[in-house]
């Protein structure tokens, strides 16, 4: 290893090691993801609405999850606050040992960008950068620089040859290609995905839905995945049934 690129892994380390840790005896044994009664709510008109009322789960390390139920259920918030975007009115939630009810900004920042991985709906690519400066942003955000990672995954996801168009030059499936790709460089230990085909035809759908299989398994991550697409969830390994801000049923392995 060159000497500039182990100082940069150096200070990676002792920066991701300075996160805000729970004890070892607090920490849920194997868990990469904990939530225990979470509690989120958002004023509407002149009273509150919960969207989630008392949530309890936990995620193993490569586990694979489906969050299914319908609109206005939660399934959005419960992504975003694992995701590290939105904060919780009451409870607690663990992701990847930061403890983000008590972490500061600066360490929320930092896990989002080397340990969580998104694809979100919309794609959210940035408009003024080509594809291939889209996938490697996670790196650029973080000081890091990995040419040969971003050409390999611009090369899986069938895309090499399109890397320096931008997003207005792909159409949505290619798009969405890109955001998946985006979302593994940094090889994230948690990948969140909020329906990822909703603005897919079926063809392009299920292509997006194999490379997130296949990328999300090179990187050891877990997968948590919002849907309402009934076939996505029942190839999903567990599902987790949701109403009114609550739990119904986790069903599977």
């Amino acid at each position: 290893m060159k000497h500039g690129a182990g100082m940069i892994v150096g200070a990676r380390r002792r920066e991701r090691d300075s996160l805000s840790r729970v004890t070892q005896d607090e920490r849920p044994t194997g868990a990469l993801v904990h939530l225990r009664g979470v509690q989120r709510r958002y004023a509407m008109g002149s009273g509150e609405v919960a969207a989630l009322d008392g949530i309890d789960l936990e995620l193993a390390p490569g586990a694979e999850l489906a969050v299914v139920g319908p609109s206005g259920c939660g399934k959005s918030t419960l992504l975003n606050l694992i995701s590290a975007v939105d904060v919780v009115d009451a409870g607690r939630i663990e992701v990847c040992g930061v403890d983000l009810t008590c972490a500061s900004e600066r360490e929320l920042v930092a896990l989002r960008r080397r340990e969580i991985g998104v694809v979100f709906q919309a794609f959210h690519l940035v408009p003024n950068l080509t594809a291939r400066e889209n996938v490697a942003l996670p790196l650029a955000l973080d000081g890091v620089r990995d040419d040969a990672r971003v050409d390999e995954l611009l090369e899986r996801v069938g895309l090499a040859a399109r890397a320096a168009h931008y997003p207005a030059q792909l159409s949505g499936g290619e798009q969405q290609r890109v955001s998946v790709a985006r979302a593994v460089v940094h090889r994230p230990r948690l990948l969140v995905a909020d329906e990822p085909t909703g603005n897919l035809d079926s063809k392009s759908g299920a292509r997006v839905l194999e490379l997130i299989a296949e990328l999300r398994r090179d990187a050891g991550a877990a997968l948590v995945m919002a849907t309402h697409d009934r076939e996505i969830a029942a190839a999903m390994r567990e599902r987790l049934h949701m109403r009114d801000g609550r739990i119904l049923e986790r069903e599977g392995a």
